[in-house]
C-alpha cells in the first residue's frame, strides 16, 4: 500500500523531495546572509540565484552532451551491434555461449538505447518541472528563518523533542554537503580520467557520475556503466574493463 501510494504521489512527492534536497544544502549560505544582517526577502534572493546558476550551468552541460550523443548515436548503434558480434563469436569459439547466460530480451542492442532514452526521459522530466522545485524552495527557505523564533514560544516539554530534530536535521544536512562535495570532486577526476583515456563524452559521464554516487551502495557501479560502454564500443570488451575498474578504484583513493 505505502509503495503504490508513493508511486501514485510521484508527481507531487519527487519535486518536494528534490526542493527538500537543494534546501538543505542552501541552508549555510542563507544563515551566513542572515548572520550578517542580511534582510531575509534579499538573503533568500541572493541563495536562489547561486542555485539556480548551479543548476542552469547543469543543465547546459547535460543537454549539450546529449545533443552531441544523439547526433552520432546512429554511428554508435552501428559500432554497438559490430562489437557484440564480434564478443559473442569470440566466446563462442572459446566454447562458452555467453548467450545462455542473457536475457532474451538483453540479447538485442536497441533495449540499451531504450534504457537510456528511458533514463534521459526521466531526467528531462524532472527538469520540466523546475517552476514547481523552485516555488517550493523558496518557501521551505522563508519558512526555515522562522522555525527557530516560533520553537523559542513553544512550552519546554514541547520544545525540547523539536529540538533534538533540529539537531538530526543538522547532520543530516552535513552529511549531505560532504556528500555533494564528495561526488562533485569524484566526478570531476572521472571525467579528467576517462577523457585522458581517450573515451568519448567526458563532461557526460562526469555529470553521470556525480548523480550517480548519490545512490547509496550501487551508485560507483552505476557510475562506472555508461564509461564502459562507449568504451566497449570504441575499443573492445577488454579496455570496457579497464575503464571499469578505474572508475570503480578513483572512489576508494578519494580523501
Amino acid at each position: 500500500v505505502v509503495v503504490a501510494g508513493l508511486k501514485l504521489g510521484a508527481p507531487f512527492l519527487v519535486p518536494l523531495a528534490f526542493s527538500l534536497f537543494l534546501a538543505i544544502l542552501a541552508m549555510p549560505l542563507l544563515r551566513w546572509l542572515v548572520a550578517r544582517r542580511w534582510p531575509a526577502f534579499l538573503a533568500v534572493l541572493v541563495t536562489m540565484l547561486l542555485l539556480a546558476a548551479v543548476l542552469a550551468l547543469f543543465v547546459l552541460l547535460f543537454l549539450g552532451s546529449v545533443g552531441e550523443l544523439r547526433e552520432v548515436g546512429p554511428h554508435y548503434y552501428a559500432q554497438l551491434n559490430e562489437r557484440l558480434s564480434y564478443t559473442v563469436d569470440w566466446w563462442q569459439a572459446k566454447g562458452i555461449a555467453i548467450l545462455d547466460w542473457v536475457p532474451l530480451k538483453w540479447r538485442q542492442p536497441q533495449t540499451l538505447a531504450e534504457l537510456a532514452g528511458g533514463t534521459v526521459k526521466g531526467l528531462l522530466h524532472l527538469l520540466s518541472q523546475t517552476t514547481i522545485v523552485l516555488l517550493t524552495l523558496v518557501f521551505i527557505l522563508f519558512e526555515a528563518l522562522v522555525v527557530p523564533r516560533k520553537l523559542e514560544r513553544l512550552p519546554a516539554h514541547l520544545r525540547e523533542p523539536l529540538q533534538r530534530f533540529s539537531a538530526v536535521s543538522q547532520e543530516l544536512q552535513r552529511y549531505l554537503l560532504i556528500k555533494t562535495a564528495m561526488s562533485a570532486l569524484i566526478a570531476i577526476v572521472i571525467g579528467l580520467w576517462v577523457a585522458l583515456l581517450g573515451v568519448d563524452f567526458p563532461v557526460l559521464l562526469a555529470l553521470v557520475a556525480f548523480v550517480c554516487h548519490f545512490i547509496p551502495n550501487i551508485g560507483a557501479v552505476l557510475a562506472a556503466a555508461p564509461a564502459m560502454l562507449f568504451a566497449f564500443i570504441q575499443y573492445d570488451l577488454v579496455q570496457a574493463i579497464v575503464v571499469g575498474v578505474q572508475i570503480r578504484v578513483i572512489p576508494r583513493c578519494a580523501p
